[in-house]
């Protein structure tokens, strides 16, 4: 990945998110578990990490980009530029409370996912938190967020990010917000889960009709991104 020109090579400027708000899913996750430091991790643009920061979060930014770190500084926001996590590490041991990877997990090469993930759980506090948002092989864009982005190096059902979190050592392992609807008003929230439980039934069914299937122990999810939680015991 170009690190100072990523975001001008996709296209995406900070105006893309000037009405940008903290999403529901996240809204609930910080106020449910009281949270009080968090780590955004490849925070991009930082849209999120700016919001948090207005809300009086104590949050730290992290990205390879320079185009990041120039929208931070100028907000006097704490952000740190990513060299070797490994080594960055070992300062933040036992440090956050909850840390976030906003469509950052598909990003990384998937012989290494085992171990990054492994590193960010080395500065979580003792039943601290991480959530995650990737794009989903099992929606009906199908392969489309896999190529989008021509530095995705993976996409994930919610069967192998199960796994990957569970190979990690992390537990209580919960997906959220499945039906994509927390952030949409009754109308809108109540016609898009009409919709997908509706692809719930019926799928299936035609699935089994042309001798497909999916694996039975992991969760259907048909939005566009899984969003999941898992805990560090």
């Amino acid at each position: 990945m170009n690190n100072n020109k990523y975001f001008c090579l996709r296209n995406l400027k900070i105006d893309y998110y000037k009405n940008f708000q903290i999403p529901k899913y996240i809204e609930n996750l910080l106020i449910t578990n009281k949270i009080k430091s968090i780590l955004d991790y490849g925070c991009g643009l930082g849209q999120l990490t700016t919001s948090l920061h207005y809300k009086k979060y104590k949050v730290t930014g992290m990205d390879r980009s320079n185009e990041s770190l120039v929208e931070l500084k100028k907000k006097k926001i704490n952000f740190l530029k990513i060299k070797n996590l490994k080594t960055q590490k070992k300062k933040f041991k036992d440090k956050f409370d909850l840390i976030i990877l906003n469509h950052v997990l598909e990003h990384q090469k998937k012989g290494e996912i085992l171990s990054f993930l492994k590193d960010l759980k080395f500065m979580l506090k003792k039943n601290g938190l991480i959530f995650i948002a990737v794009p989903n092989a099992q929606a009906l864009t199908t392969a489309y967020w896999r190529y989008e982005d021509f530095t995705h190096e993976t996409i994930f059902t919610s069967g192998s990010l199960y796994y990957v979190l569970k190979a990690s050592g992390f537990q209580h392992i919960k997906f959220i917000d499945i039906y994509a609807t927390q952030n949409l008003n009754i109308i809108t929230g109540t016609i898009r889960l009409f919709a997908l439980k509706l692809i719930e039934i019926i799928y299936p069914i035609i699935l089994k009709i042309t001798g497909n299937g999916f694996h039975a122990t992991s969760k259907n999810i048909f939005t566009y991104e899984i969003k999941c939680i898992a805990k560090k015991n």
